[in-house]
């Protein structure tokens, strides 16, 4: 399957509880990148980065078979991801370039899946109309977040409705939910058309919602080394498994699964096989619970 990723490359440090310091690629683009790959899908990134930005990295990503297609700018996303307690981060952005992807590349907009996934705002609202609905997987994170004194802020996504109609996948988190939401999430699914929705909840599970059915999908025990990337990593597996043709509900479990690795794990240089994810989204099934939409 062809699949094609949008969005920034990030200059990570992950500052873990006690106090360890990680410093290491990341954003949206790695994460989406490296699982859909991992999954043996043929994918292509387009992203945009600066000088600054190590090419070892992004020779990482093209020695597995990521098509990287790098946009420059002057300086590179910077990110600071602080973890204070498991399931709690703070996060500071120490530097964003200074213009965004404004034009989809041909490959890209003809893939079967693309995956739109800002970090900060570094996606322009004019590659919007050249998405087609039936292959649009979008994260909201980086349309909702902005800077104070490096600290960063959430804010209401003012222009979803340029974005939202030709969304097929939508995926947020539980914090985010009054970024992306003016009253229930209903109107998500009834204004837009959006056709599957997941809101994610980190170690407290997911609720994954259509016009058709509403479920409630635990996560997946596990000791988290580092949960950085497991929201998407969800979105991807989600939109890619449902693409290829499994059910919601099972595509869900399987994104589920392929998170908790990452968690346990620490990162994606040890990619499960899919003999294990599939294993732990089977378990993952005797605990999913119907759920309402409105909920």
């Amino acid at each position: 399957m062809r699949i094609a990723v949008v969005g920034g490359l990030t200059i990570d440090r992950i500052v873990l509880p006690g106090g360890a310091i990680k410093r290491r690629m990341g954003g949206g683009g790695y994460y989406c990148s490296v699982v859909a790959r991992g999954f043996g899908n043929e994918v292509t990134l387009q992203t945009i980065i600066g000088d600054d930005f190590p090419r070892e990295w992004l020779d990482q990503l093209e020695d597995i078979g990521v098509k990287v297609i790098p946009e420059f700018s002057d300086r590179s996303l910077e990110f600071v991801n602080e973890y204070v307690t498991q399931g709690s981060r703070r996060q500071m952005v120490l530097s964003r370039p200074s213009k965004g992807i404004s034009i989809l590349e041909d490959e890209v907009v003809d893939a079967e899946l693309v995956q739109i996934t800002p970090v900060f705002g570094e996606l322009e609202e004019s590659i919007a109309p050249q998405l087609k609905k039936v292959s649009t997987s979008l994260e909201a994170q980086g349309f909702i977040r902005l800077s104070e004194d490096a600290r960063v802020k959430k804010k209401f996504w003012d222009n979803r409705g340029t974005w939202l109609p030709r969304v097929r996948f939508l995926s947020f988190s539980m914090d985010e939910l009054h970024c992306v939401v003016r009253e229930t999430v209903l109107e998500l699914l009834n204004d837009f058309g959006i056709e599957a929705i997941s809101l994610t909840n980190g170690a407290a599970g997911a609720f994954i919602l259509s016009n058709e059915e509403a479920y409630f999908v635990p996560a997946y025990p596990v000791k988290e080394a580092d949960p950085t990337g497991c929201g998407d990593a969800f979105s991807v597996t989600l939109s890619l498994f449902n693409t290829r043709g499994k059910s919601l509900l099972d595509s869900a479990l399987i994104a589920a699964s392929t998170s908790s690795f990452i968690a346990e794990r620490g990162g994606l240089e040890n990619f499960p096989s899919i003999e294990e994810v599939e294993s732990r989204a089977e378990a993952l099934k005797k605990l999913v619970r119907r759920a309402q939409p409105n909920q």
